[in-house]
């Protein structure tokens, strides 16, 4: 359930609140050295104001790869270089857009608290095949279960309150 958890607090770091993150661009597939790379493998990613991250390719010989893969990346900013260091400038978030955002955390919350129920799902299913092979004790399986249920409520509650501080910070 922890995964699931940091799998979440993962994908609601590449949505963009109100400033850009470099969390935003930092999974970005780059083709370096022959293979696909993550964009943090390959170069510094930096904040420069509210509104524009900074790319400082590690190696300038991926500098063309790194411009060609934030080009296609469809990040809702335009790359812009120098020759030495790329910079992305995002427009300010339009109401609407927040919008959308805050559809995007429910979605992946929604997808979030199913894995979450399925994994009791699981776990349930176990101690019932335990306590029809006689290991549990129809009082040790309730307990059980109650415990799992527990912890199921615990972790459902951690996956709303990220949504409710990942709500807050787009609307601000």
């Amino acid at each position: 359930m922890q995964k699931t958890i940091d799998v979440f607090k993962e994908e609601l770091g590449g949505i963009r609140a109100g400033r850009v993150s470099p969390t935003l661009i930092e999974k970005v597939e780059v083709m370096a050295y022959g293979q696909p790379m993550e964009l943090r493998q390959v170069a510094l990613i930096s904040v420069q104001g509210s509104t524009t991250l900074v790319v400082q390719p590690f190696d300038q010989s991926t500098h063309d790869a790194i411009f060609k893969a934030l080009e296609m990346a469809n990040l809702g900013a335009m790359p812009t270089s120098d020759g030495r260091v790329i910079r992305l400038n995002f427009p300010p978030m339009s109401q609407e857009r927040r919008a959308e955002m805050v559809k995007l955390v429910h979605k992946f919350a929604e997808e979030a608290k199913v894995a979450v129920r399925n994994i009791r799902r699981d776990l349930n299913k176990k101690v019932d095949a335990k306590q029809k092979d006689g290991e549990y004790s129809e009082d040790q399986a309730r307990r059980i279960k109650d415990e799992i249920q527990k912890v199921t409520d615990e972790f459902i509650s951690k996956i709303d309150d990220m949504v409710k501080h990942k709500e807050q910070e787009i609307m601000e």
